[in-house]
C-alpha cells in the first residue's frame, strides 16, 4: 500500500481538503483509498505533534494535562498502536492511504523531525508520496495574517511579515530541498495553489486526481461548507480593536468566549469583507524571493523560471472609500469599539442581537442604512448590552443558546 501525505503549505484551502475527504470516507474507501482516526479528525495533526520534542509542544502537553515523561509515553503509545492497527486493517482492501495536515510541512525546520517521520512510516508502506501545494509569498502572508487576527492578535502588518522573513517560512525551495533529502526528491509532488491550475478551478478535484484511484470527482459530495475567508481592511481593524480591548485570554489564562463570538461577528458580516487588504510591498516581495521560487520550479516541477505570477502593484487599501465618507468610517470604527468595551467581561449577546448586529454591519456596508431606525435599533442593543444579564438570557446561555450565528455557505476554494 502507498502513502500519499499531503503536508499543506498552510493557507492552501488544507481544512477545505480535510473536511472534503472525511465527508466523502465512505466513497474514497470503496476506490481503494482510506482515512485515519488515530491520528486526528480532520486535521491529522497528532503525526506531527509525535515527530517534534518535548519542549516544542509544551503548551499543548499542558492543555492535555500529559505532564509527567510517562504519561506523554503512554499517550503516544496508545496513538502509535492504533494507527499501526488501522494500515493493517486498509491493507486488506485499499491500495491508498491519505494522510492530511498543514503542521506536517513545519517539521523541515527542527532536526531530526523528518528523519523520524520516514522511521516511523517507512516500513509499513511500499511508496510514501508527498504532496504540497505552493502559494505565492504575499498572498500567503495577507491571508495568514488575516487568520493571525481571527485568533487574537493585535499587530501591525509590517511587524508580522518581519517575523515571517526569518528561516525556511518563504523559502520554499529550501524547505522541500529539507524534504527531498529524506524522502527522495522523486517523491515530492509540489503543486502551485492557483485556481486555474485545477479542475473546475476546484482544488478539492485536484487532490481527487492525485489519488489516481478511478473515482470520479464529479460522483462526490462538496456540499460542506468552507471557512477561512480572508478578512478585509475593515474586517482586520475592527479584530484588532476587539483584541486590544477584549482579551482572547484572559489575565488567568481562561478563554474570553466574548472575544471569539464577536470575530465571527465581524468575519460573519459584510462589512468584514469591505476593502480587500492591500500589500504596496508585494513586488519587492515577489522579487527577493525570485532565485528561490525559480529554484523550487526547477527542483520540484521541472520548469526553470518563477512558477508564480507577478502580484499586482497594490495600493495601501481605503476603507473610507467603500464606506462613503471619512466621517461614516471613523464613526463606525468608533462605534464598534464602544460596542466591544461594553460586551468585554459581564456582558452576553444572544443569537438575535448578533443577528441584527451583523445586518446593521451589512447596510452600512451597503450603503442602505436607515439612519433613524437603525440608529435606535442600536441604541436598543447597546443599552441592553450594558445592564447584567436578564433571567431570560442566563437561561439561554445555560442552555448554550445564547452562542453565535450560524455561518454562511461559502464557495471553496480561492
Amino acid at each position: 500500500m502507498r502513502l500519499i501525505m499531503h503536508i499543506g503549505t498552510a493557507k492552501t484551502a488544507t481544512t477545505t481538503i480535510q473536511r472534503f475527504v472525511y465527508a466523502n470516507r465512505a466513497a474514497l474507501l470503496e476506490h481503494g483509498v482510506g482515512l485515519s482516526d488515530a491520528l486526528g479528525v480532520t486535521n491529522n495533526h497528532m503525526l506531527s505533534t509525535f515527530c517534534l520534542p518535548v519542549e516544542k509542544n509544551g503548551k499543548w502537553y499542558k492543555q492535555k494535562n500529559l505532564n509527567s515523561t510517562e504519561q506523554k509515553e503512554n499517550f503516544f503509545g496508545k496513538m502509535e498502536s492504533e494507527f499501526l492497527a488501522e494500515i493493517e486493517v486498509l491493507k486488506k482492501t485499499c491500495k491508498t492511504m491519505f494522510i492530511t495536515s498543514e503542521q506536517l510541512y513545519g517539521l523541515h525546520g527542527t532536526p531530526g523531525c523528518l528523519e523520524k517521520l520516514h522511521g516511523f512510516l517507512a516500513p509499513h508502506f511500499d511508496e510514501i508520496r508527498i504532496l504540497v501545494y505552493f502559494r505565492e509569498q504575499s498572498s500567503f502572508l495577507k491571508s495568514l495574517y488575516s487568520t493571525k487576527i481571527k485568533s487574537g492578535a493585535d499587530v501591525e502588518f509590517s511587524a508580522f511579515v518581519g517575523e515571517r522573513k526569518t528561516g525556511h517560512v518563504l523559502d520554499y525551495n529550501a524547505a522541500m530541498t529539507n524534504w527531498a533529502a529524506v524522502f527522495g526528491q522523486k517523491n515530492i509532488d509540489a503543486r502551485l495553489f492557483l485556481a486555474d491550475r485545477f479542475p473546475d478551478r476546484d482544488i478539492r478535484k485536484d487532490v481527487v486526481n492525485a489519488f489516481d484511484c478511478g473515482v470520479s470527482p464529479e460522483k462526490l459530495d462538496y456540499s460542506v461548507e468552507t471557512e477561512n475567508q480572508s478578512l478585509g481592511e475593515i474586517g482586520i481593524r475592527l479584530g484588532r480593536i476587539n483584541n486590544k480591548v477584549n482579551l482572547r485570554l484572559r489575565p488567568d489564562g481562561t478563554s474570553n468566549k466574548m472575544n471569539q463570538r464577536l470575530i465571527r461577528l465581524i468575519d460573519n458580516s459584510e462589512l468584514g469583507h469591505v476593502a480587500k487588504m492591500a500589500f504596496p510591498e508585494a513586488q519587492e516581495l515577489y522579487n527577493e524571493y525570485d532565485e528561490a521560487n525559480t529554484l523550487l520550479s526547477k527542483n520540484f516541477m521541472g520548469v526553470n523560471k518563477n512558477p508564480f505570477p507577478r502580484p499586482p502593484l497594490d495600493k495601501v487599501a481605503n476603507p473610507v472609500t467603500a464606506l462613503g465618507t471619512e466621517a461614516a468610517y471613523e464613526s463606525m470604527l468608533k462605534l464598534f469599539e464602544e460596542i466591544f468595551k461594553l460586551t468585554s467581561e459581564t456582558t452576553t449577546l444572544t443569537k438575535d442581537e448578533l443577528r441584527g448586529m451583523r445586518n446593521l454591519a451589512g447596510r452600512i456596508a451597503s450603503g442602505t442604512c436607515e439612519p433613524k431606525e437603525d440608529s435606535e435599533a442600536l441604541l436598543r442593543m447597546i443599552e441592553s448590552m450594558a445592564l447584567p444579564p436578564s433571567e431570560e438570557k442566563l437561561a439561554k446561555r445555560r442552555k448554550g443558546d445564547d452562542g453565535g450565528v450560524k455561518r454562511r455557505k461559502r464557495q471553496a476554494i480561492i
